[in-house]
């Protein structure tokens, strides 16, 4: 499972019941990436996207339970420690900002290694996109 994550510089997730910012053409970009395989996302992350013609999300509470191997899941504010045996990917977009957090961003069990880094070019500025794979023991 990819789980993707929009973070501050200090891997804020959300303020309160709030997300942090939203950026257009970064919703286009996940989705666009995503197109084809099974995105999952809860009702609050659905209406962000769901605006996005062809969207191809899927709306559903328990997301991070129902998600399987090849599923993706974006994720504003949910601990993903409990499914860590389940993830294999995390997709990092950082703001390269600093906002009011009250939920933050911990790595899941396991050795995480930065596979890539590249900068996109946002709506408003810069979103910088880490992908992280899970270190395979051998």
């Amino acid at each position: 499972m990819t789980v993707i994550l929009c973070l501050d510089d200090r891997d804020g997730m959300i303020f309160g019941t709030r997300r942090q910012s939203r950026d257009e053409v970064l919703c286009d970009r996940i989705l666009n990436d995503n197109m084809g395989k099974r995105l999952y996302m809860n009702s609050y992350s659905y209406k962000m996207f769901s605006q996005n013609t062809g969207c191809c999300a899927l709306c559903d509470e328990n997301f991070l339970d129902t998600a399987q191997g090849g599923d993706v899941c974006f994720v504003e504010g949910a601990d993903i420690s409990p499914y860590a045996s389940k993830i294999n990917k995390i997709i990092i977009y950082r703001w390269n900002r600093v906002y009011p957090a009250t939920a933050y961003f911990k790595f899941p069990d396991g050795e995480w290694v930065l596979e890539s880094t590249s900068e996109i070019g946002g709506s408003s500025h810069d979103i910088t996109e880490q992908t992280y794979i899970r270190k395979t023991e051998g």
